[in-house]
């Protein structure tokens, strides 16, 4: 370490439920512990690192970029209905891995037995808050299946364009939880804090 002062950064994660004005449950901050390796790489590379390959969510090996006149680059967003980018949801609980390159067992979108309406994400911008500096990811997904819908797995998957101006998902995040029971008519909420602190 150099100096007498370390920069800290992390990544924090909370869970809430709702039904309509009702809080069901109001997690509390806990500390993600799952980056993957996938973040690193297209981080290296936007920061100047030689290219090199990187594993998609489809398992296949991708060349990000950079020199691509359009298309995304990092982008954790997720469009409504969208399960292919932005926070995503899981059901299974398996340990997590930095070579994690896709959520375990993926929520669907949709209405039937055992699936989620996601609608769009949204990140507000960077901002001092005190010693630390902040960025919020937030998602949050409806269910009206009919039944309970159980969340063990959370992960955040970014686009990044990799042949001309196609974008390839990478996971970035999956983090395992204790099982989150989310009810019919209930809204689960996701929201990841990335925090540097000096």
């Amino acid at each position: 370490m150099l100096g007498n002062k370390s920069l800290k950064e992390a990544l924090y994660l909370k869970v809430t439920v709702t039904e309509g004005k009702k809080t069901i449950k109001q997690g509390r901050w806990l500390t993600s512990k799952s980056w993957v390796l996938q973040w690193l790489q297209l981080q290296s590379i936007l920061n100047g690192a030689p290219i090199q390959n990187v594993r998609d969510t489809g398992n296949t090996l991708r060349t990000p970029n950079l020199n691509s006149g359009n298309g995304q680059y990092c982008t954790v967003l997720g469009g409504a209905g969208s399960t292919t980018d932005g926070i995503v949801l899981g059901s299974n609980n398996t340990a997590p891995t930095t070579s994690d390159f896709v959520i375990n067992t993926l929520i669907a979108q949709g209405v039937g037995a055992g699936q989620l309406q996601y609608a769009a994400g949204s990140t507000g911008f960077a901002a001092i808050v005190g010693a630390n500096v902040d960025y919020d990811m937030i998602r949050s997904m409806t269910n009206g299946s009919g039944g309970d819908v159980i969340v063990r797995e959370i992960a955040i998957y970014g686009l990044f364009v990799y042949a001309g101006p196609v974008n390839g998902r990478f996971c970035l995040v999956r983090d395992v939880v204790a099982d989150i029971t989310v009810a019919n008519g209930q809204t689960i909420t996701i929201t990841y804090k990335r925090r540097t602190t000096v």
